[in-house]
């Protein structure tokens, strides 16, 4: 570091030397930390007395720019940011370009850097207390042709996307705000005027800055005249092939139309309802028609109002996550830990609407953390698919089986299926004759991937093969539900699906006395009553738990699993017995054989979603399928935690005081119960 700030000092030097400067150069400093400025004397000692050797953020050059960077690093909390000047700070032509700072922009990002600039010159003098000088007299912009009409035209349809309401204006309104104006000089003021519409900007801040479009913009004190909006901003759309010609125009393209010629081409199947994110220069433009197309067609016209769309990222969405989309659901994302799991620690998201689910498994984590921790281990990690396919008779069907289950059957398949990946590797065969029909279960790991799209196209491509060597064999379906993929089936409560994984936790009875107010006993006689024998009698497959399902779905919304996977995933047995010298100690072990789940792909792209595996530490390079992996234990240990606190609750009488307490609203029910049993009936 202190050799690049020797040369900084040396070329400045040199510099200043060239134009007739002084030899010893006067340097002035400013960082993130008060310091006095250094007014002379040679910049290298200068620089070397002031300053240690090391900086985080060196910023050559004090313009409005480089000032105006040292000063957000530091608002963003950088400790250890350093300025270098040669003159005196903000000299340079930068700062004069600031009275080109409108509210107007034809760009949306730099539109909204102009409103935070703007605000933020408003509020300097009372943050530092020196004055910036910063007046605005206000603007006037004109559009003297119509092709700039009809550019003003097209920003008025994304006022949805600007902080500052907009409206159009004719040329008289401009000759009364800008009387010096002369507006004959400009004819296509009065001949383009007609087909539209005129709108201009609203107020913003203290006064009312009022931009312009397609005639002008300006900027008032309040006091002064205003203008205000027509009855209707909208103008008269232009013709469907006026339109088509416009869109298919590179040089105008989608950007260059209306909302409502938009619409109009939606109507008339010019352009596909769901290929309007493609279509359009944005995909947020593309949601917001569709938004207003579909809140006509709504009983409740303003339904759609509290559901937000602006601000997302639609990119990683469009042909990955969901089509026709009209917004984004807010879930709220709770925090339950830390969790102890195998000497790590970890803080699990849950993103969900039960009041109680988070601070219950919260309780179940402090339990676990003052135990020791839990302990885990993947017992199995392969994804099926179950493909259905016919054969002529149930005997040719019991050949093609005898055949698959021999060692050059499951070759000739395990060569076509892996041909398809670089994580998917067959590894076993289940197959099941049901008169002619044949269920073929692939078996396979995925690597960090859920992989049902893996397996689905490995087991295409080997049943092609299948076919190849069986002419007379039909493909029903590359799913024959014998996968099984989001239903409960015995058979991966059997042989699992996913991810097997098992934790086991032994928790001291103090423990459980002072944390879980209950008692061991207590704990292993409603687990046996309620789990095993109850589940039992009510014929559950994989149900032998108090509440999995809860724990696996909060995790899966926020870590972008698929949630319909919660129904095969939540598959769980949670048993409980009295350990220790007096039998005070609870001994407690969840079992889950199919949790289908994966840190890649999918859900897990978007970024709020990214942002909970990161939490978790599954998200930075390992080996292929680690990540997933260490997501299966963490979910495993949460379920663990969530049976602990809910099967204490229950056993404590605690659940419906809870419940009450935290996920309901305040209606006094027993008052409301005794107001309707005075309720005369006629």
């Amino acid at each position: 570091m202190s050799r690049i700030l020797n040369l900084i000092s040396i070329r400045l030097r040199k510099d200043f030397t060239a134009c007739g400067g002084i030899s010893r150069l006067p340097l002035r400093t400013i960082s993130c930390t008060p310091s006095k400025h250094a007014e002379e004397g040679d910049a290298s000692s200068v620089l070397r007395k002031r300053w240690k050797d090391t900086a985080d953020t060196v910023i050559i050059g004090g313009g409005c720019v480089g000032v105006s960077l040292a000063y957000h690093l530091a608002k963003g909390g950088m400790k250890d940011v350093v300025l270098l000047e040669k003159s005196e700070l903000t000299a340079g032509s930068t700062w004069h370009a600031a009275g080109l700072t409108t509210y107007y922009h034809p760009g949306i990002n730099l539109k909204k850097v102009h409103f935070d600039s703007i605000k933020l010159y408003e509020s300097l003098e009372a943050e530092t207390g020196q004055a910036v000088g910063f007046h605005q007299p206000g603007s006037v912009r004109i559009a003297s042709t119509a092709a700039r009409v009809d550019e003003m035209k097209y920003q008025m349809t994304r006022t949805h996307w600007h902080v500052t309401p907009q409206y159009f204006i004719g040329p008289e309104k401009v000759q009364d705000l800008f009387p010096l104006l002369n507006i004959d000089k400009f004819p296509s003021f009065r001949t383009h005027q007609s087909p539209w519409q005129p709108f201009c900007f609203g107020k913003v801040g203290k006064t009312a800055s009022m931009e312009v479009e397609g005639c002008g913009s300006f900027s008032q004190e309040s006091s002064a005249q205003t203008c205000s909006a027509p009855p209707s901003c909208a103008s008269e759309p232009r013709s469907l092939e006026e339109c088509m010609a416009i869109l298919s125009d590179p040089q105008r393209g989608p950007a260059m139309l209306t909302d409502a010629e938009v619409m109009s081409l939606v109507s008339s199947c010019k352009i596909l309802n769901y290929k309007l994110e493609a279509v359009l220069e944005t995909p947020e433009r593309g949601v917001a028609i569709r938004r207003e197309m579909l809140s006509l067609k709504l009983p409740v016209s303003s339904a759609l109002a509290c559901l937000p769309y602006k601000g997302y990222d639609y990119s990683k969405v469009m042909g990955a996550c969901c089509e026709n989309v009209i917004g984004y659901m807010p879930v709220p994302v709770g925090v339950a830990g830390p969790l102890l799991l195998d000497n790590r620690q970890f803080h699990v998201p849950m993103a969900t609407t039960e009041g109680c689910l988070v601070a219950s498994t919260n309780r179940g984590c402090r339990a676990i953390s003052l135990s020791g921790g839990c302990n885990s281990k993947i017992l199995a990690d392969s994804m099926t698919r179950g493909p259905v396919v016919r054969l002529t008779s149930a005997c040719r069907a019991a050949e093609v089986k005898i055949w698959l289950d021999t060692s050059d059957g499951f070759s000739m398949v395990k060569e076509a299926f892996d041909e398809t990946s670089r994580f998917a590797r067959l590894e076993k065969l289940l197959v099941c004759v049901a008169g002619r029909n044949l269920y073929i279960r692939f078996q396979s790991q995925t690597g960090d991937a859920m992989g049902m799209n893996m397996l689905s196209k490995g087991t295409e491509q080997a049943l092609r093969r299948l076919k190849q060597h069986f002419p007379d064999m039909e493909v029903l379906s590359v799913s024959g539900n014998y996968c099984t993929d989001k239903k409960p089936a015995a058979i991966n409560w059997i042989l699992g699906r996913g991810k097997s994984a098992v934790c086991e936790a032994t928790i001291p009875g103090q423990v459980v006395k002072e944390v879980l107010k209950s008692s061991t006993a207590a704990l292993v006689d409603l687990n046996i009553s309620k789990n095993l024998v109850g589940s039992a009698m009510a014929g559950s497959i994989g149900g032998f738990n108090a509440h999995s399902a809860n724990i696996v779905a909060a995790i899966y919304i926020a870590c972008g699993q698929d949630p319909a996977q919660t129904v095969g995933s939540s598959s769980c047995i949670t048993q409980m017995e009295a350990t220790g010298p007096d039998g005070e100690d609870l001994y407690i072990s969840c079992t889950m054989p199919s949790i289908e789940l994966g840190t890649v792909g999918g859900g897990t792209n978007l970024p709020p979603q990214q942002a909970c595996l990161q939490m978790l530490g599954v998200t930075s390079p390992n080996q292929p399928g680690e990540n997933a992996r260490q997501l299966a234990r963490v979910v495993c240990a949460t379920v663990l935690a969530g049976e602990l606190s809910l099967m204490a609750a229950l056993a404590a009488g605690h659940l419906v005081k809870s419940h009450m307490t935290h996920n309901r609203s305040k209606t006094n029910l027993p008052e409301l119960a005794l107001a309707k049993s005075k309720t005369t009936v006629p």
